[in-house]
């Protein structure tokens, strides 16, 4: 464990107490935690000595030091303690978590580390006075009063429920003393199932938590452009998967005929072999079989082959396209979807679109093309394949003067592939840098929003099982009408159409009386 991390997590949980009016008045009130606090000082003391930890070259115990003593005004004693890092950081933790807890601080509050630390901020910060000291008092007289008002309320409620429960018990047990005295008895109990299949049922109706309900927003911000960017990024996304299509679809048009005129160019002989005896004397044997049997004047090469593995790179381009495109451009049915995109979606359309730039940028130009062609086994000279080389030494392959061919028949339509490739390689370059954008403004999650929830939902369970109900606090969740349609004509419309329907239909049964 890196004794700077540790240390720099001490100094800024240290600060971000000291910052925090409440956490410097319960340091005065509450010597459990004073003493906590003075130990977490300790401990970054020990750092210092022992393990030449610092901050931006600065050893911070001496001014948090200070810092508790103007704040309890009072003597305190700091010293080294013999503990090693793992030590240190457990106690940190427990001491982080514990806070957490008793005080109901938010984590990010008490880890926040953007901050520019200096030592007078930390030292004017250490601030108390009678003022802040009757201020939490009083708050702290009425969060007594309230869980004391808030446990006689639990108590009162327990009794009432042990005294209906006692009420059920002698009912129960005088409907079994009569239960053999007709149809009486049987009505009464079957009045008691009723009224207990009621309890059940009011038990059953579980409230839904904060993050099932649409209202809810989780997330630390609302940027109002999030709805632009999407639509830009669901554009160009769009507009890359169209263009890679395209690309793919004329690729595959392209298809390059080698006549005789080509082979005696790139073989350097006046005539072809015309049988395979022919054809043996400067083509090996394994190439022969493999070559179509020598029947390689006229064949064709496809720069891009009509297949399933085209068909599957097509809904590489178009699923994340058409995932993207829908969420730009429906209408949000929440502000979850108004004000933050999937990542996933994303995610995707970053990996296919990474994946298809490696094959795109091998036809951006007419040299990376003539590389491309270079690699098929039939146009290398000598090289060592799985069946040995494909040319044997009585002739001398010339790939250079078969390009030139290729060049004079097939230069406008490779210029034409290039044009493609490089518009593609631009909206792919273009479409992942927006994703990667969209990514890192996407709101995060605000986790103290998520435990206000957590406890609000707590406390409507907490309702229940004694029979009470309780109503979560409504500022955790948004308006339905933030994400209605507020267009005044579409309303205006509307308003008119069913002011005319309605006229007519009025009309209509005045007429049939």
């Amino acid at each position: 464990m890196d004794a700077k991390k540790v240390y720099r997590s001490l100094v800024y949980l240290s600060l971000n107490i000291i910052k925090n009016e409440r956490l410097r008045f319960e340091i005065v009130d509450k010597s459990d935690f004073r003493n906590q606090f003075i130990s977490q000082i300790n401990n970054m003391l020990t750092l210092e000595k022992d393990f030449d930890a610092n901050l931006d070259d600065h050893q911070w115990a001496p001014t948090f030091a200070k810092a508790i003593v103007k704040i309890t005004e009072s003597k305190q004693r700091f010293e080294k303690v013999a503990k090693n890092i793992e030590d240190i950081y457990g106690e940190y933790s427990a001491f982080l978590s514990d806070t957490i807890k008793k005080f109901e601080i938010g984590r990010n509050e008490l880890i926040d580390d953007v901050i520019k630390i200096t030592e007078e901020d930390i030292i004017y910060s250490a601030m108390m006075n009678d003022d802040i000291k009757a201020k939490y008092k009083d708050l702290e007289k009425t969060r007594q009063a309230k869980e004391e008002a808030d446990k006689r309320a639990e108590e009162a409620t327990k009794n009432k429920q042990d005294e209906f429960t006692n009420n059920n018990q002698n009912t129960n047990q005088n409907q079994n003393t009569n239960q053999n005295s007709g149809r009486q008895g049987g009505f009464f109990g079957g009045f008691g199932g009723f009224g207990g299949q009621q309890q059940q049922q009011g038990y059953g109706q579980m409230p839904l938590h904060p993050t099932q309900d649409a209202r809810f927003y989780p997330y630390n911000a609302k940027p109002n452009w999030m709805p632009v960017v999407k639509k830009i990024l669901a554009i160009i996304v769009i507009l890359t998967a169209l263009l890679l299509v395209i690309n793919n679809i004329y690729l595959m048009t392209i298809k390059i005929k080698l006549p005789a005129e080509y082979w005696l160019k790139f073989l350097g002989l006046d005539t072809l072999p015309t049988d395979k005896a022919g054809w043996d004397e400067i083509l090996n044997a394994w190439a022969w079989e493999s070559f179509d049997k020598g029947q390689l004047v006229n064949n064709f090469i496809p720069l891009n082959e009509v297949g399933f593995r085209s068909i599957f790179n097509f809904l590489f381009f178009i699923l994340p396209a058409v995932y993207i495109g829908m969420m730009a451009f429906r209408k949000p049915r929440n502000t979850r979807e108004q004000y933050r995109i999937s990542i996933m979606p994303v995610i995707f359309m970053i990996f296919f679109f990474v994946m298809s730039i490696f094959s795109v940028i091998n036809l951006v130009s007419e040299s990376n093309i003539k590389i491309l062609l270079g690699k098929y086994n039939i146009f290398h000279a000598g090289e060592n394949k799985q069946g040995g080389p494909v040319w044997n030494n009585t002739v001398t392959p010339h790939f250079d003067e078969l390009w030139n061919l290729i060049i004079r028949d097939y230069g406008k339509s490779l210029n034409i592939e290039s044009i493609f490739a490089i518009m593609s390689v631009v909206l792919i370059s273009l479409s992942m840098v927006a994703g990667l954008t969209i990514l890192i403004l996407n709101p995060k999650v605000d986790r103290d929003k998520m435990m206000r929830a957590n406890t609000e939902y707590q406390k409507v369970m907490m309702a229940m099982s004694q029979g009470q109900t309780y109503e979560m606090d409504p500022s955790l969740f948004d308006e339905p009408t933030n994400t209605k349609n507020k267009n005044p004509r579409q309303w205006k419309i509307k308003a008119w159409w069913n002011k005319k329907f309605s006229k007519d239909k009025k009309d209509k049964n005045s007429t049939q009386e």
